[in-house]
């Protein structure tokens, strides 16, 4: 009994000892604990910016880290995007544009598109939006998004850079759009949105909300398209785009160029929902060698050369939206013009899709591909200019009209009266741009009246007045 005596006094003071243990181990994880939520906490609200009142809002208190910000945020709202313009061993070429999103009330969707720019399939373009779950890391780009149709996987490697893995497919009616997996890996460095990557959305008098976030503007492609029941390999270029952050969703217009000469053009137009005008404008040129020339509002022209129609609108409005551009940039020495590859490309949220480029870029000349978003509604109706006679066989004038419109026109007639018979029509013909032309038979001593009459796409009338009267 002594012997266990002696050895229970020696049990009783090792677990005092380990009891104290055990109160210093809890005392230490409750401390932890406590810090965590401060810091947790504290990161919320660096993150969280929420549209505030006029002249409030939270500023920014940290600058973007990588790969930290590439996964998600405790913001309102974020999106991944990503573009990629291919092209296959052929020749063809293919741009296809995914977006995944989170929004304020927890909705989690992906935007999917596939322009045919060769039109092999003999459809143009190609789009769905479908909801879904999206799971993103938080520390580092590792994105799988699964819905009904499809399970798309984005993750990124950062041994050597920006280095991504990407297998996405799109199904629309049942049947599958394309199957795409590909590699991408980084030639440049992310470019901040803004200011240390935060952009203040606000005019002079309302604060719509801040944009955080970042563009890697350039990367190599390879992999493998499935399109068209055919396997392509696909090498080409990828933009990938990160924002986040509370704002509100008005009309923009966004420009993403990729030059033949391995820069890049970035444009992004936010319209004041009230009174139409541009009341933020962020731009930037990325040379070959990752310098980075922010574009003031003096240092570039976008000048629109013709409209598109768009359909949802018809025929009741002018509403329209641009399909041919020039860009001229003053300080780099650059004259670009650009047009969509295929007019309608509206996604169904809203119109996003790619743009064919050619002209001088840095004073070479050059070429290019891209993609724009379109948001921002334009309004065109036509005029004619000019209304004149070609009397070199005066039993058979030629009448000219010269029509000019950013729409389209979709036809133009010219109605005559010949002394006082009954008012004719004849179909005018488009010979050139804007030119119209028809041709009538009269006979000496006539005496003839002619106007034009033309509609554009979107239904809009224009006419001669007074008409045009001669005698023969």
């Amino acid at each position: 009994m002594a012997h266990r005596g002696k050895k229970g006094k020696k049990y009783t003071e090792l677990k005092k000892k380990e009891e104290e243990r055990a109160r210093k181990r809890k005392a230490l994880v409750a401390a932890f604990i406590v810090i965590a939520l401060v810091f947790a906490s504290a990161l919320a609200g660096l993150y969280l910016t929420q549209p505030g009142p006029d002249d409030q809002i939270t500023p920014p208190k940290f600058e973007i880290e990588f790969p930290r910000d590439e996964g998600q945020h405790n913001d309102s709202y974020e999106f991944w995007k990503v573009d990629f313009l291919l092209q296959n061993l052929g020749g063809d070429k293919f741009a296809v544009n995914v977006d995944y999103a989170i929004y304020e009330n927890g909705d989690q969707k992906r935007f999917a598109s596939l322009t045919d720019e060769g039109n092999i399939s003999g459809q143009e373009f190609y789009a769905a939006e479908h909801d879904g779950s999206l799971m993103i890391g938080y520390e580092k780009l590792n994105l799988t998004f699964v819905s009904p149709y499809e399970t798309d996987t984005w993750n990124g490697e950062y041994a050597t850079g920006f280095d991504y893995d990407y297998r996405g497919r799109m199904e629309k009616g049942g049947a599958e759009v394309y199957d795409l997996n590909v590699q991408m890996t980084s030639m440049k460095d992310p470019i901040l949105l803004g200011e240390n990557g935060t952009v203040l959305l606000k005019n002079e008098t309302k604060t719509y909300g801040t944009i955080r976030g970042y563009s890697i503007t350039r990367l190599t492609v390879t992999g493998t398209l499935e399109f068209s029941d055919q396997t392509h390999t696909v090498n080409g270029y990828a933009w990938i785009q990160h924002h986040w952050g509370g704002w509100t969703l008005f009309d923009m217009e966004e420009y993403r160029f990729h030059l033949s000469t391995a820069s890049e053009l970035h444009i992004l137009r936010f319209y004041d929902p009230t009174s139409g005008g541009i009341f933020k404008e962020i731009a930037y040129y990325s040379k070959p060698n990752e310098q980075i020339i922010k574009l003031e509002l003096a240092d570039y022209t976008v000048d629109i050369l013709r409209y598109w129609v768009d359909p949802r609108f018809l025929p009741s409005t002018e509403r329209c939206l641009p399909s041919q551009w020039d860009f001229h940039l003053t300080g780099v020495g650059t004259h670009i013009s650009l047009s969509t590859s295929s007019s309608n490309q509206l996604d169904g949220f809203h119109w996003e899709g790619s743009v064919v480029i050619s002209g001088i870029i840095e004073g070479i000349s050059a070429s290019g591909r891209g993609f724009a978003i379109l948001n921002h509604p334009y309004f065109s109706v036509p005029a004619i200019e000019t209304f004149y006679r070609d009397d070199d066989n005066p039993a058979n004038p030629k009448l000219y009209a010269n029509i000019t419109n950013l729409i389209l026109m979709d036809n133009a007639t010219l109605h005559y009266q010949i002394d006082a018979s009954p008012w004719s029509s004849e179909a005018m013909t488009l010979i050139s741009g804007d030119s119209w032309m028809a041709t009538i038979t009269v006979s000496a001593g006539n005496n003839v009246k002619a106007y034009v009459e033309a509609y554009d796409l979107a239904g809009n009338r224009v006419a001669t007045d007074p008409p045009m009267e001669w005698t023969v």
